[in-house]
């Protein structure tokens, strides 16, 4: 049996999925399922990117909503680089791709996840936030997203929270720099 998870809340708080256009994906999203509005992050900056432990660059971008308590990202890569996401899908396919934790003790939920034997797939810090993405496929289907837990991820996620609450369905998509 392996070891119990102690350090992590156990609770999903995002879905991701790897999209070919954002704008079209956050459409179809609010369209059929009512959510919105999604938050744009063009060209994300990741400070220390790392796929599969060797220095690489990505660029990509993102949009969150919310549905109920579960982030909804939606990813959308630029680059031909390889990354986690690439590794799922070639360029033109879309699907889910990951679920997203934040973590009580990052570090150790890191080295629990290796020592089960999985490998990180990419790594980086965004922000102040140190996070991962856990190769996980063999087992579940798709990569899991550790998040440290930090101030600035908590401020982050309640903003764009609270930018959904009550939302009238206009301006469907928007600049995170509006949170």
């Amino acid at each position: 049996m392996l070891p119990f998870p102690t350090s992590m809340n156990h609770k999903v708080v995002q879905a991701a999925f790897v999209v070919n256009s954002l704008k079209s994906a956050a459409e179809k999203w609010t369209n059929t399922f009512g959510v919105g509005p999604f938050f744009l992050m063009e060209n994300n900056k990741i400070n220390d990117p790392k796929y599969r432990g060797l220095a690489n660059e990505v660029d990509f971008s993102t949009a969150i909503s919310m549905a109920g308590d579960v982030q909804i990202e939606l990813v959308e890569q630029h680059c031909e680089n390889p990354s986690c996401y690439r590794d799922m899908f070639a360029r033109g396919q879309e699907g889910f791709h990951h679920i997203a934790v934040v973590c009580d003790d990052y570090l150790q939920e890191v080295e629990r996840y290796k020592s089960q034997g999985y490998e990180l797939a990419f790594e980086g810090v965004f922000g102040t936030t140190n996070f991962c993405y856990v190769d996980t496929r063999s087992d579940i289907s798709c990569m899991v997203e550790l998040l440290e837990d930090t101030s600035q991820i908590r401020t982050f996620f309640e903003a764009i929270k609270k930018g959904c609450v009550d939302w009238d369905g206009s301006k469907p998509i928007r600049s995170a720099a509006d949170l």
